[in-house]
């Protein structure tokens, strides 16, 4: 299944005052239309005049080569303008996951050519946009709640422990042991980024008196903290990201939620991902 994790097309165009976010997706769709097209008679040209050069043969350049990567051009800015819409629709600075698959095929798969449909960025950006503009804070939510719900692994959580007032939620670590004093290793950092962004993706949404921008640079300072200490999980580590305590062991991370914020996001995960608790 097809995400929106691409590299975007990069565009230097102005700022375009008040208009909507429509006419600024449309206007960047055109144009990289009309920059296709006109790459695509500079490489014509730059063939035919190859063809008729004597010396040409003598070259490295393979003006052939330069026709092929043309040709695979159009599914490359087909991921590009996916990226822009899914960042663009985004309410928050984390990108939207746009499935689809059936949009790549409907350009792409094989059909006699009587019956192809022609792919520009415009008539891509008008149908992503037609398609998930009007849900797009719906989905929003959805990713979120899936996110927290899968991460902090709410179905397989044991009996919670209530500590001073907090709900713990508790995360398996390691350690390398080849460090003294031993540090976390590359998956436990992982594990605690991914906690964390998925704290500062979903909280906000469950709980509207979180500013998100506050949110988002405590997790950065508690990630500087980290580093600083060279991820090494001592006992005295006192992070914490919007009230949300994060405490260090070596077979654990803790993060200690308070009672509130359990409220809040219990309700909007059930709300926004109930085929994830529907499993059980």
């Amino acid at each position: 299944m097809m995400t929106t994790q691409t590299a975007q097309v990069p565009l230097d165009l102005p700022p375009i005052g008040s208009r909507s976010r429509r006419e600024l997706l449309l206007a960047e769709a055109r144009a990289l239309d009309q920059s296709f097209a006109d790459l695509q008679v500079l490489v014509d040209r730059v063939a035919s005049e190859f063809a008729s050069n004597q010396c040409a043969s003598f070259t490295r350049y393979d003006p052939m080569g330069r026709a092929e990567g043309l040709y695979r051009l159009p599914e490359r800015l087909f991921a590009g303008i996916v990226d822009r819409v899914a960042m663009e629709l985004s309410p928050t600075d984390r990108p939207l996951v746009l499935h689809v698959d059936e949009l790549r095929e409907f350009y792409f798969r094989w059909k006699p050519h009587a019956s192809r449909v022609p792919f520009t960025c415009v008539d891509l950006a008008e149908r992503l946009l037609s398609e998930f503009e009007p849900r797009a804070l719906d989905l929003a939510h959805q990713q979120a709640a899936h996110m927290f719900a899968r991460v902090f692994g709410l179905k397989h959580q044991k009996p919670r422990k209530v500590v001073a007032g907090c709900m713990v939620l508790e995360h398996g670590a390691s350690v390398d042991a080849i460090w003294s004093p031993a540090r976390y290793g590359p998956h436990a950092k992982e594990n605690i980024r991914e906690h964390l962004e998925a704290l500062a993706t979903c909280l906000p949404f469950a709980d509207p008196s979180v500013d998100r921008v506050v949110i988002r640079r405590e997790v950065e300072e508690v990630l500087q903290e980290l580093e600083r200490r060279s991820w090494v999980p001592e006992r005295d580590f006192r992070g914490v990201v919007a009230g949300v305590q994060i405490r260090l062991f070596q077979t654990a991370v803790k993060y200690h939620f308070p009672l509130a914020h359990v409220e809040a996001l219990n309700l909007f995960c059930v709300q926004h991902a109930p085929d994830y608790f529907a499993g059980r």
